[in-house]
């Protein structure tokens, strides 16, 4: 929900909801504290979006927003591509929260009346919506995107974005925490019919175990699991490469779309693993304004297959997309 009660304030609240689903047992919030944790299937709400915009503070555009936020990359992202409501883009699925608490600056870069591009420039908690804050440490967080040839027709969808973040694991301060690191630069076009990315990814610390494997189970980890814990280390570095776009076909209400990466978590261990390709593509058709569908195809597949055999992943999905504006 956005509601502008003046020109000058605007306030966004969204709700998410999901099923508890997971093993329960204690929560671990110290080193040497926890609490009891009961998971019993429940459709539970949380607040995705919460927040206060400044609107228009130094200049037209120039804008403050506080409270629980977008962070500067993923939603920016999200509409590049065009197809969140199938599939994550790459930072976002490697375990970067789309959303945390935080306060921004954000507006467009014009001269004369012409927009060169736009930046947000962050502060935020470090942890995530959907998540305990335990760390006192804050995530200074940055993007900047710029259109040179905005003054051009041919070029002006041409764009070059870069984006970086640093912060601490959200771990209690009588625990050890360890530094987390992202980068992505982008190279993007996009027409009225199309668009086209090529996005490179550098972290350290930005892997999640729950990627690579899913689902409730043991509390103890498998030898194979054990193994991987130690190639997603705190000093892991990873590195990622993916294209993505869309294409209208012609003047039909249908689509292309498709996303490939090619993700190293650890670019210290040879053969390792846990590279991986993820590859979606498929094709959606817009009924009208407010519905869309896409029957598509997601896969993540394994360079190297490790231990116990881990295996490629292949789907089929019909996605839907309701969006009242």
């Amino acid at each position: 929900m956005l509601w502008t009660p003046s020109e000058r304030y605007t306030i966004r609240i969204t709700p998410n909801i999901f099923r508890e689903v997971g093993t329960p047992g204690a929560f671990k919030n110290s080193s040497n504290s926890s609490v009891g944790s009961n998971l019993n299937g429940n459709l539970t709400f949380r607040l995705k979006y919460g927040w206060l915009q400044i609107n228009d503070v130094l200049y037209k555009g120039q804008n403050i927003r506080i409270g629980q936020i977008e962070n500067p990359l993923v939603p920016w992202e999200e509409d590049l591509y065009g197809f969140r409501f199938v599939n994550l883009v790459p930072l976002n699925f490697f375990a970067y929260s789309s959303t945390d608490l935080g306060v921004a600056a954000l507006g467009p870069i014009r001269i004369h009346d012409t927009k060169y591009g736009d930046y947000w420039f962050g502060l935020y908690n470090g942890s995530s919506f959907h998540a305990a804050e335990f760390n006192e440490k804050r995530s200074p967080q940055g993007r900047i995107t710029l259109y040179p040839f905005a003054k051009t027709p041919a070029l002006a969808g041409l764009g070059f974005t870069g984006f970086g973040s640093y912060g601490y694991t959200n771990v209690a301060p009588d625990t050890k925490d360890a530094v987390i690191r992202r980068f992505a630069g982008l190279v993007h076009y996009s027409g009225e019919h199309f668009g086209l990315a090529f996005e490179f990814d550098a972290t350290r610390n930005n892997n999640s175990f729950g990627n690579f494997f899913s689902g409730s189970g043991p509390l103890d980890q498998t030898p194979a699991q054990q193994l991987y814990s130690g190639i997603l280390n705190p000093k892991a570095q990873a590195r990622g490469y993916s294209v993505f776009g869309h294409w209208d076909i012609g003047n039909t209400p249908f689509t292309l779309f498709g996303m490939w990466t090619r993700w190293y978590p650890n670019i210290d261990v040879p053969n390792d693993p846990l590279d991986s390709d993820r590859v979606v593509f498929g094709v959606a058709y817009r009924a009208n304004s407010w519905l869309r569908v896409a029957l598509d195809t997601q896969n993540f597949i394994y360079l190297h297959h490790g231990p116990e055999g881990q295996s490629d992943i292949h789907a089929v999905f019909a996605n839907f997309e309701i969006n009242y504006n």
